[in-house]
């Protein structure tokens, strides 16, 4: 009997996922069914789609719902709006003012402990309070339309470190380390996973985030808080090396570790941006970036040498969104006390479905779980659905289709891209998460810097200093990176510095500054069309790997349904378009580039 395990995320990137006998099976988020980048509230569609297409439409048919808000803090900004997925930005509305108050200059201290008093009294009120809690829960059962003892609240980070179990030998010891802007009231946890067994070392209070002081300082560059992270890690590179050591330590005043391994920080750091005001007004953006970026990696290389010390365990674990900076998570791969590592595949929020599910499915009495592998999850549209939809909508007006083989279109790619064509590809089940591996992704000649310009400017409207990534062939991807450790590296979740050889063949996928790459390892057995293009690409160039990017406008999610990327070539600067077996080209495309 098949035991169906759903878990639900409804903040930031509203997801639903899906385990069988544990085994995750469906993994979906709302924004590529409404379109809105980064959707937060509740993921009705991801839902409908999850309960019609493996569950028969009936939610009599699920076991077990977690719901990873132990608090229901989340709910209650959910509720206001009536749980209509928005923008995240909608909901949390983040004031970058220019004025710093009165009580900054003069009375911080007291205002702090204030706050602390305050945030202390509402967690107690929320913990006494089984009324609120119960009529919460009874309105989640009316929109989930199950029963309410089929509903499992868990905390926000645990549900991060349970994450980690779907990629950990169960049998070893594993240090698990969780970290994001706040979840729970908290914004750190270090537990020890074993045998499938969670055990607390260490809580931290969001109050201590550096997550929050990454946020504030996006914001104060001008960029979007809890978005474009990335963009700021992308330009910390081009910082004045020496500038950026000054700037770090203007962060050290904020946040440091203590002599027992948390973090302490000077006020409330979701307030950095009053901080910022009064010593970043007159510095260069870049600077700033470097700086923050040499704060992150010196806190988190000393935190996580401090617990292998303390605890003697070197096999260790990373989750939550801080660990999507892939140069820091670079940083701790590095360290010599650190022997093997596993980081959760797009390990912000939306990634807390797969713990749901993981300890969802242990309160249900299962004991074998099947280890993650490819992250394939999503909506599945098969050429018989992509023949349909070219008919009705007659797309033949505006693209010549030719229909192929399997074999013969990964040999009619390879040929484009060696004449420095760029193609999107659609093809098969979505990947779930944030980063394109193969069946939405847009690929490129890695050996060519004019891509660049073009994906930049015509298709991806792209701030200028930030990178693209590789999709390298698994079999060759030692030639390409630095990875002494045999560090695993399916899911773009990790940068290494690049090989010579990777230097000439794929330098348009490094970072144009450091040199450094977040490669993905294409798996034969995860990706056989994948990559059989690259490995016709390499027949024909002798280049074992392309650039890589997501398939989508900027400011859009990732495409997810054959609708979607033609919305997206049309809009763009895209000539080709793989969907299954077909090769569209855009009528009005140059005849020579």
């Amino acid at each position: 009997m098949t035991k169906n395990i759903i878990s639900i995320h409804y903040g930031h990137n509203c997801t639903v996922g899906l385990s069988q006998n544990g085994k995750m099976v469906c993994v979906v988020s709302e924004e590529r069914f409404n379109r809105i980048k980064n959707a937060t509230g509740f993921p009705f569609n991801a839902y409908k789609y999850v309960i019609e297409h493996y569950l028969s439409g009936n939610p009599e048919n699920i076991d077990k719902i977690t719901i990873n808000d132990e608090l229901l803090k989340g709910y209650d900004f959910l509720e206001k709006e009536g749980f209509e997925p928005k923008h995240y930005n909608s909901y949390f509305i983040f004031s970058h003012s220019t004025a710093i108050p009165d009580w900054w200059e003069n009375d911080l201290s007291k205002f702090t402990q204030n706050l602390l008093d305050s945030n202390k009294a509402d967690i107690s009120n929320i913990l006494k309070n089984k009324n609120e809690k119960n009529r919460k829960l009874s309105e989640l059962s009316k929109l989930l339309k199950i029963s309410k003892n089929k509903i499992v609240l868990l905390n926000h980070h645990y549900a991060h470190a349970y994450s980690c179990a779907w990629g950990l030998a169960e049998n070893n010891r594993h240090l698990v380390f969780t970290l994001d802007a706040v979840g729970d009231n908290l914004c750190a946890t270090i537990n020890i996973l074993y045998k499938k067994k969670l055990t607390n070392l260490l809580k931290i209070h969001n109050f201590n985030s550096p997550g929050y002081i990454y946020r504030e300082t996006t914001g104060f560059l001008g960029m979007k808080p809890d978005e474009h992270e990335f963009k700021v890690m992308g330009l910390a590179p081009y910082a004045d090396e020496k500038q950026a050591d000054r700037i770090c330590k203007k962060f050290d005043n904020i946040l440091w570790l203590t002599a027992s391994g948390s973090f302490q920080s000077k006020f409330p750091t979701y307030l950095s941006n009053y901080y910022l005001l009064q010593n970043f007004v007159y510095e260069r953006f870049d600077n700033i970036s470097g700086g923050l970026q040499k704060f992150t990696e010196k806190l988190l290389v000393s935190w996580i040498s401090f617990w292998v010390a303390k605890t003697k365990i070197p096999s260790i674990a990373l989750s939550g969104g801080v660990f999507m900076n892939v140069k820091a998570v670079q940083k701790i791969a590095e360290m010599p006390e650190v022997k093997s590592l596993f980081v959760m595949p797009s390990s912000s929020d939306e990634s807390l479905v797969f713990g749901g599910c993981y300890a969802g499915s242990l309160a249900s009495g299962i004991k074998l779980f099947s280890p993650l592998r490819d992250l394939y999850l999503g909506q599945n549209f098969d050429d018989k659905y992509i023949t349909e939809f070219i008919k009705k909508n007659n797309i033949n007006t505006k693209y010549t289709i030719k229909k192929f083989n399997e074999n013969d279109i990964a040999v009619q790619v390879a040929k484009l891209l060696k004449k420095n064509f760029i193609v999107a590809l659609f093809n098969g089940k979505e990947e779930w998460g944030a980063r394109a591996l193969g069946n939405r992704s847009i690929i490129a000649n890695p050996s060519s810097f004019r891509n660049i310009a073009i994906l930049n400017k015509k298709i991806k409207s792209r701030d200028f200093w930030m990178p693209f990534a590789p999709s390298i062939l698994e079999e060759d991807i030692d030639e390409y990176i630095v990875n002494p450790k045999k560090i695993y590296t399916p899911y773009m979740s990790i940068t290494f510095d690049s090989t010579p050889r990777a230097r000439k063949e794929i330098i348009a996928a490094l970072h144009p500054e450091d040199l450094t790459l977040r490669p993905q390892a294409v798996k034969r057995e995860w990706n056989p069309r994948y990559h059989a293009i690259i490995s016709e690409f390499k027949k024909i160039t002798g280049i074992s790997g392309v650039l890589n990017t997501s398939f989508n406008l900027h400011g859009e999610p990732n495409v997810s349904s054959p609708a979607d990327a033609i919305h997206t070539v049309d809009n763009s600067g895209l000539e080709y378009l793989v969907m299954g077996n077909y090769l569209l080209a855009k009528r009005t495309r140059a005849d020579v580039r």
